[in-house]
């Protein structure tokens, strides 16, 4: 097809034109507004890598029984429970590190991305999640600490 059926085509069909020009637009926007707030996930060796950063906080989001239970050595717990209309920005160890890396792990690190979401609307920028959660972290054989004895995954 060359340049002048092109435009008689464009000229038939002006509507359907418009449509699509407007559907790409809206892709792109969409697009651009989902990469600004992305989270990232790190693999279990790049989470290590982050944790030893001195401006990481790494938040178990998990109940505080599974955290008791067994956790990340350094771990915050900060419990996240689904539809709590919570209000998240005064908590202390959030308040103010508004602008350290922000680590989040949960069981599989599906709740991970959605507390991700409340954080990144509060501001946070910098928010990663392990992916596969404490799940994954066990199959891997690293680490977990049981309130004062460390224990090896699985």
């Amino acid at each position: 097809m060359d340049i002048e059926n092109f435009s008689i085509f464009v000229r038939n069909n002006i509507y359907l034109f418009l449509i699509v020009f407007l559907l790409m637009f809206f892709l792109i926007i969409f697009q651009i507004k989902y990469i600004k707030n992305a989270k990232f996930y790190l693999s279990i060796i790049d989470s290590i890598i982050l944790m030893n950063k001195n401006s990481s906080i790494l938040i178990d989001i998990r109940k505080k029984e599974k955290f008791n239970k067994e956790h990340i050595s350094g771990a915050i717990n900060l419990e996240y429970i689904q539809n709590l209309n919570k209000d998240y920005s005064k908590i202390d160890i959030l308040k103010n590190n508004k602008k350290k890396d922000i680590l989040l792990v949960c069981d599989f690190g599906k709740l991970s991305n959605e507390f991700a979401i409340i954080l990144n609307k509060l501001g946070y920028k910098k928010i990663f999640i392990i992916d596969g959660g404490i799940k994954k972290w066990k199959e891997e054989n690293y680490p977990l600490i049981n309130n004062i004895t460390i224990k090896k995954g699985k």
